[in-house]
């Protein structure tokens, strides 16, 4: 990182109004409260003749002598019947959420430290076989939501200095920071409080940071810090310098990977598809562009401008989002009938076969939107004679119009992919630990896929002097 060092002295400072929101979320609690907080819903149930209750309740009450007790849970009991199903969820969630708030109100100051100490990420390490591999899955989905709703965990950072400009992104720039000269690099994400107002995307932004500061995963870039000021709010991300695969698979000979190095990517997609999914998350944009490369020349999945987190009692979505040449067939049919996780296994056989063949599978030269759609709709994808038999029939299975018979969304769920004769010779730990050679490693920081950015032009952040749509970004 040389270059960025050597412009660390001309850095520009971000302006003082910049400042950190250091506002916990009301709803969170440790994972000890929780579970204490689960009992007592389940007891209230158990009194008023939930759906634990034993069958033997009724004749109990029937043949004991009426107790003041018992004559006030039998009118519970009766109370209980005369509301549907859904009141009923609906008054033990808010019994939860009472309990939960008071749980949280009454917690002792000296014990904020040891909750804030409590590990809230499951360890990378436990991961030494498939078997331990399920076992921290399954840690992790116990854990995120804490992590989703809750803020403690990301780190405390005030001030970022300005190195170099990297983009252009849908809100804003995209900054090179430093937190001191000399020190580590991030990216900041500078959007626009207007222009996301304009658009119409203030719950896909707060989604996005709800996502990056809960995911833990070595596939999946998550959030350092978050900033908000009068104009605008800010995320601070990993700096990858290698840019995206996209700009990788142009430099290729060829335009495209062989067989091999399309295994290899596609074998952490997968791993970041089945961590999230796990979590409820619906990833929805996935293409090569939204995929970054390290320095070790493996993955780190960006962008969650799309992610949403699935109710867990239904988990089907009905917006209509997404890149066209990349969107699933029940997408376009989503406000009838809603989609789920399967959309997300399409877009990874759409991906698999763009790094074999150079282009998605329903692309049209004139780039045409309704043409693609009609196209992903109505036609079958057409393999070119290099492509190897099990890549065409992981495509195929993947890109299955009907979702019910998609590869990852029958029976087995995503472990029909892992085991699929595509990946026959992949170990999956290796991969998980980044423990395989990458084919594409830059050497040195004179490398041309290493991206320094351009220089800071002068008032590269406006800031408004009063304080602008406070409410609407609240949670952010």
């Amino acid at each position: 990182m040389s270059q960025e060092s050597s412009n660390q002295d001309a850095a520009t400072q971000l302006p003082a109004a910049l400042s950190k929101d250091n506002s916990t979320d009301a709803k969170s609690a440790s994972p000890t409260q929780a579970d204490s907080i689960a009992s007592s819903a389940n007891s209230i149930k158990a009194k008023v003749g939930g759906p634990n209750q034993p069958l033997g309740y009724q004749q109990q009450l029937q043949q004991s002598p009426p107790t003041e007790q018992q004559s006030e849970m039998e009118m519970l009991h009766q109370k209980l019947n005369s509301f549907s199903q859904k009141e009923v969820d609906r008054m033990t969630e808010a019994t939860i959420s009472k309990k939960t708030t008071a749980a949280v109100a009454k917690t002792p100051a000296d014990s904020a430290d040891e909750l804030k100490s409590k590990p809230d990420r499951a360890p990378f390490d436990m991961v030494k076989s498939d078997d331990t591999y399920s076992e921290w899955l399954l840690m992790e989905a116990e854990l995120f939501p804490l992590r989703y709703f809750s803020d403690r965990h990301v780190k405390t950072m005030h001030k970022y200095s300005i190195v170099r400009v990297l983009g252009q992104g849908g809100f804003g720039l995209v900054l090179l920071v430093s937190v001191e000269k000399g020190g580590p690099l991030y990216a900041m994400k500078v959007m626009s409080k207007e222009k996301i107002r304009e658009k119409k995307m203030i719950k896909y932004i707060i989604g996005e940071r709800r996502a990056l500061s809960a995911v833990h995963n070595p596939f999946i870039m998550s959030l350092i810090d978050k900033l908000k000021d009068n104009s605008n709010v800010y995320m601070i991300l990993p700096f990858i310098e290698c840019g995206d695969l996209y700009r990788l698979m142009l430099s290729t000979r060829l335009k495209r990977f062989s067989h091999e190095d399309a295994k290899f990517y596609m074998s952490q997609v997968f791993l970041a598809f089945e961590y999230l999914h796990r979590m409820r998350v619906l990833y929805r944009d996935l293409k090569p562009e939204n995929l970054m490369l390290d320095r070790f020349g493996y993955l780190q999945l960006a962008d969650l401008g799309f992610a949403k987190l699935l109710d867990p009692s239904r988990e089907r979505t009905y917006s209509t989002l997404g890149t066209p040449d990349y969107m699933a067939p029940e997408i376009f049919s989503a406000k009838n009938c809603g989609y789920s996780f399967s959309v997300d296994w399409w877009t990874t056989g759409c991906l698999l076969f763009e790094f074999l063949v150079g282009f998605p599978p329903f692309h049209t030269p004139n780039g045409n939107t309704m043409h693609v759609i009609k196209k992903i709709l109505s036609t079958e994808i057409q393999f070119p004679n290099f492509v190897k038999p099990d890549a065409k029939d992981m495509v195929n299975c993947l890109c299955q119009k009907n979702p019910h018979n998609r590869m990852g969304c029958q029976k087995a769920g995503p472990s029909a992919i892992r085991e699929h004769a595509f990946f026959q010779d992949v170990d999956f730990v290796r991969v998980f630990h980044k423990q395989l050679p990458a084919p594409h490693k830059p050497t040195s920081k004179d490398d041309k896929r290493f991206y320094t950015g351009r220089p800071v032009p002068k008032n590269v952040i406006r800031i408004s002097k009063t304080m602008r749509y406070n409410t609407m970004f609240a949670e952010f």
